[in-house]
């Protein structure tokens, strides 16, 4: 059976980008540095935080996928990456995710 992935509405791509640049500025990163492929570690971590924030948003990995160009497992990856490194209080990852929660609560939307 092949499997096919439904295409996304414009709007729902250009919500998804809007997203991530939000997401990306807080934490002192272009979107452009968000989508490329850089292996360094704080990218890589950045990048894993603002999956996961896209992910309590509703999206899926496949949504992301489409959007960014990583694969869908790479994104399922991060985001579970990220709940572990919560459960076990990573001082640097909880410190990225509070800087996204003080914009949301703040409603620092620039």
């Amino acid at each position: 059976m092949k499997h096919t992935i439904p295409m996304q509405k414009a709007d729902t791509r250009e919500k998804l980008k809007e997203s991530a640049t939000f997401y990306a500025r807080r934490l002192g990163i272009t979107y452009d540095e968000f989508i490329c492929h850089n292996r360094s570690m704080d990218l890589v971590d950045k990048r894993h935080v603002i999956w996961h924030f896209l992910r309590g948003e509703g999206y899926l990995p496949v949504d992301m996928e489409n959007v960014f160009g990583f694969s869908h497992s790479s994104i399922s990856y991060g985001t579970r990456r990220i709940k572990e490194l919560i459960t076990i209080k990573d001082y640097k990852i909880l410190l990225l995710i509070e800087v996204i929660d003080t914009s949301i609560t703040n409603n620092l939307f620039i």
